[in-house]
């Protein structure tokens, strides 16, 4: 990834976290701020709404205290005239004091006289059954024992809530005894309700218990007041009233737009989008600079730099501008530069020297090796004629004391003679040039071993299977290799033992495997067994085994070896059995001068 892509990622994913962080930050204290003010605001209306209630309550109650402590009142429960009920509880009163209902009972608990009164119809209705059943004799309603005692409150009825006073009727200066109870009461109906919303400019509600939208939490909570947002527009709080006897009667609910808290939502979207315009502009400027200063110019050394090594020329230089980081890193390639280049001729006058070192030496080791390869071939001549001469002499050695064995010992003379003969013409031909003739293999074993003479503490076998007389041979080199792995095991078992050489036809190849009970060949030698120069032997030049390897290969087979030191070895030959349509008529072993082959 470029540096410019990789400076746009930083910069932007620091501007996403930044205004993360805003953003929490914003809900979390600006918002919630907000949502504090709603809560405080919808908490005072509910109180306002609250108090336009008790105030209500309070006119009503204060007009009661008025009727009650009243002479005329107090010689009404007494007499029971009627010019107190025609000039004083007429329609009118009940529309000027807004009272539904007005109750006198004397002293005894007894009702003195009673008028309720219907607003929307403007016209008298019979007192409700529900409100006669709380005043009972007992009732706190009609139970004052002192003429400054008075009860004020709520009562839930099936035609609808009611607010009522219960006052003492006393004298109008307040004095006794007591002669009963005067008991007014005002429905908070729809009419009262809107009233107190134009009074209070709020818009409630009372609600009965039983409403579904009504929180649980609230009959249960300690606090007069409860919140609960609706939705995003509109925000509801409550409050329970309870009953003049304690218990919870009705839910008082204000309702109120969610003007703070879409304020607050307002304030927070400006405050984000302005903070984002902010920081996308502050992060193009910024991009804007580094690319100037810094990217551009890093993008620039980097093109030239590259176009250096695609043209591979270590004398070109790159531009350098200004004194800062940048200009002093392009100096340091320039400074690189120079130092390649310089290396670069000097390499290239040591490579020059050294192909000419490496042409003198590759001369030198031709002649070496053409050195060593006429010493590998005198040695190698040395080693095959070691055979046929120590034949020549043991024959020499035995005519002298054995005159009468003149014939075959002259005629084994004349076949070492040949052998060395061969082995010389064998020096002008090249070892791959191998001249395959059908051979009579078991004739060219049963003669070597005739020739080898082991000492008399070593037994010698033969083994001999069928189809050995038809195998494309070269006789004269296979003749040495049998020679030479007979030689070594003669020389293994310098203590005496047992010689064993078998050959057998199997499928198209023929296995020869000869087998001595002699001193082994230990671990570390066998890996190289078959390389030139590679000996166990005193003396040993250690090309017998490097020369019967290439004859074998060269007949198209292979030699593998076989030992374990302290019982004996194993040299295994496989060679091809086929090609006979290719190969000269068997050569006749038996009538060749060397006779004791057949």
């Amino acid at each position: 990834m470029k540096i410019f892509n990789k400076t746009l990622i930083i910069i932007g994913s620091t501007i996403f976290i930044f205004l993360s962080f805003l953003f929490l930050t914003s809900h979390f204290i600006i918002l919630s701020g907000f949502q504090d003010l709603e809560e405080r605001a919808v908490k005072r209306s509910v109180e306002q709404a609250l108090k336009a209630l008790s105030a209500s309550l309070e006119e009503l109650d204060a007009t009661n205290e008025d009727w009650a402590s009243w002479d005329d009142t107090y010689n009404f429960i007494e007499d029971r005239n009627r010019d107190y009920i025609d000039s004083n509880l007429v329609d009118g009163t009940f529309v000027n004091l807004r009272l539904n209902i007005i109750l006198y009972y004397d002293s005894a608990g007894k009702l003195v006289f009673g008028k309720a009164f219907d607003h929307e119809n403007r016209m008298e209705v019979s007192i409700p059954s529900s409100l006669l059943e709380h005043l009972t004799p007992n009732n706190l309603l009609l139970s004052h024992s002192e003429p400054g005692d008075g009860v004020r409150g709520l009562i839930i009825l099936p035609e609808a809530p009611l607010l009522i006073s219960s006052r003492p009727i006393t004298r109008s200066d307040g004095s006794g005894p007591i002669r009963g109870a005067l008991i007014m009461g005002r429905y908070l109906g729809a009419e009262e309700l809107r009233r107190l919303a134009e009074v209070t400019n709020l818009k409630f509600e009372i609600r009965g218990l039983e409403a579904s939208s009504i929180p649980a939490a609230l009959l249960e909570a300690d606090s007069q007041i409860m919140l609960q947002p609706s939705d995003d527009r509109l925000i509801i709080g409550y409050s329970l009233l309870r009953d003049i006897y304690g218990k919870p009667g009705l839910i008082l609910t204000v309702i109120e737009n969610r003007e703070i808290y879409a304020q607050g939502l307002r304030t927070v979207s400006f405050f984000i989008a302005s903070s984002l315009a902010t920081g996308l502009l502050a992060g193009i400027m910024i991009l804007k600079l580094l690319d100037g200063m810094i990217l551009s110019r890093l993008s620039h050394l980097s093109q030239e730099v590259g176009n250096i090594e695609k043209l591979g020329d270590p004398s070109l230089r790159v531009h350098v501008t200004g004194e800062d980081e940048i200009s002093s890193l392009a100096g340091r390639v320039n400074s690189m530069l120079e130092r390649l280049e310089l290396s670069q001729e000097t390499i290239r006058r040591y490579s020059q020297s050294l192909e000419e070192l490496v042409e003198e030496k590759t001369r030198e080791l031709i002649r070496a090796e053409r050195m060593a390869a006429a010493g590998e071939v005198s040695a190698m001549v040395a080693h095959d004629l070691k055979s046929p001469l120590q034949t020549i002499r043991n024959a020499v050695y035995m005519l002298r004391r054995r005159p009468e064995e003149s014939e075959s010992l002259l005629k084994l003379i004349e076949g070492a003679v040949e052998q060395a003969a061969t082995i010389l013409e064998d020096l002008r031909r090249d070892i791959k040039e191998i001249r395959l003739k059908a051979t009579d293999l078991g004739a060219l074993i049963r003669r070597a071993l005739e020739e080898l003479h082991p000492p008399p503490s070593i037994s010698t076998s033969l083994k001999l299977g069928e189809g050995l007389n038809q195998v494309p041979l070269d006789a004269s080199r296979f003749r040495r290799v049998l020679d030479n792995l007979l030689q070594n095991s003669i020389e293994a078992m310098s203590n005496g033992g047992d010689l064993t050489v078998s050959a057998d036809a199997s499928g198209d190849e023929v296995v020869i495997r000869i087998s001595d009970t002699g001193r082994g060949i230990p671990e570390e030698v066998l890996d190289n067994l078959f390389e030139p120069f590679s000996t166990t032997k005193p003396g040993g030049l250690g090309l017998g085994l490097a020369y019967c390897k290439r004859t074998v290969e060269a007949h198209g087979g292979r030699i593998t070896v076989d030992s374990r030191p302290g019982e004996g070895t194993t040299f295994t030959i496989t060679i091809p059995r086929g090609r006979a349509s290719t190969i000269e008529p068997p050569q006749q072993l038996g009538a060749t001068p060397q006779g004791r082959w057949a």
